[in-house]
């Protein structure tokens, strides 16, 4: 009697707080008195499971917890389990330090664990489906294997063997392919790196000339602005020499052109009396200076 009155004492200043958690897939191996573990260490035990009453879609697991366990905001529950028998247990994870301790909301009888599916219920969730695909994969399989596609395959594999002993027959002739491209290699390097030295010194003449051509470019745009200078001023006093000689050169082409023309026609009459002197004096000379000798008339 007094060992059950000193356990019942035990039990009634123990501290329980409670919480609900709710689970959208199976909690298979979970049940009322399953443990409940706090980063590992155990803290309490499932009082209740349950389908929730206001969503068929989410199981409803009550725990009562240890009092004093610091439960807070960030804190997640989920499902685990226990060795190799399968039976399962609730394990809360998270929380971060500073956080505060986790209430219940207005709306809410109790303070709700946020929870998330385990790698292990999302398995067994997942694995008629990975059943299925394993069954049309298999299905497939058998399928694409038939005799044809064997002797294809097998034909395949000959290849790929004789291919094989071939290359191993010819791994000097590799080898030394191999060696002629490296040195093929090495040479284009060089090849790479004369070319660039040679586009470099290109670069450079190609700029002096760039700067002579510029330069002689600079001369003759001087040179051109002289000339046109100079042919300005030359225009100028031409137009000056115009107009200080306008009447002159009016007179010229009224009168002075007729007597122009008159002396040019006198000229040519004069041209035409000389060179028939200069004809007799070249013919006889002696009859030009001192006449004929001869008198009479000559009779034939």
């Amino acid at each position: 009697m007094v060992f059950a009155v000193w356990l019942g004492r035990v039990s009634l200043d123990r501290e329980i707080d409670t919480y609900l958690i709710y689970f959208t897939g199976s909690v298979t191996g979970l049940q009322v008195g399953s443990a409940v573990r706090y980063r590992g260490v155990p803290v309490g035990t499932v009082a209740d499971i349950r389908i929730a009453p206001e969503n068929v879609e989410l199981v409803e697991v009550t725990v009562d917890v240890e009092g004093g366990t610091p439960i807070v905001t960030s804190s997640i529950a989920r499902l685990a389990a226990q060795g190799i028998t399968g039976a399962s247990f609730v394990e809360i994870v998270g929380g971060i330090q500073g956080d505060p301790l986790l209430t219940a909301a207005d709306d809410e009888r109790l303070p709700v664990i946020a929870s998330q599916p385990s790698s292990l219920a999302e398995l067994l969730e997942n694995f008629p489906r990975l059943l299925e695909s394993a069954t049309r994969l298999s299905e497939a399989a058998t399928a694409f294997l038939t005799e044809d596609n064997q002797a294809a395959v097998g034909n395949i594999l000959s290849n790929v063997d004789e291919l094989t002993r071939t290359l191993a027959d010819r791994s000097d002739d590799i080898a030394r392919a191999v060696e002629r491209l490296e040195s093929l290699a090495v040479n284009f390097d060089g090849m790479v790196a004369e070319a660039r030295v040679d586009m470099a010194r290109l670069s450079d003449r190609f700029d002096g000339t760039l700067g002579a051509v510029d330069r002689e470019l600079s001369l003759t745009a001087k040179d051109i602005r002289e000339l046109a200078d100079a042919v300005t001023v030359t225009s100028n006093q031409f137009s000056a020499l115009v107009r200080e000689n306008r009447p002159g050169i009016r007179e010229f082409t009224g009168t002075g052109v007729n007597e122009f023309t008159l002396m040019v026609q006198e000229l040519r009459t004069l041209a035409t009396n000389l060179s028939r002197v200069a004809t007799r004096i070249e013919n006889d000379p002696a009859q030009f200076l001192f006449g004929s000798s001869e008198q009479g008339i000559r009779v034939e």
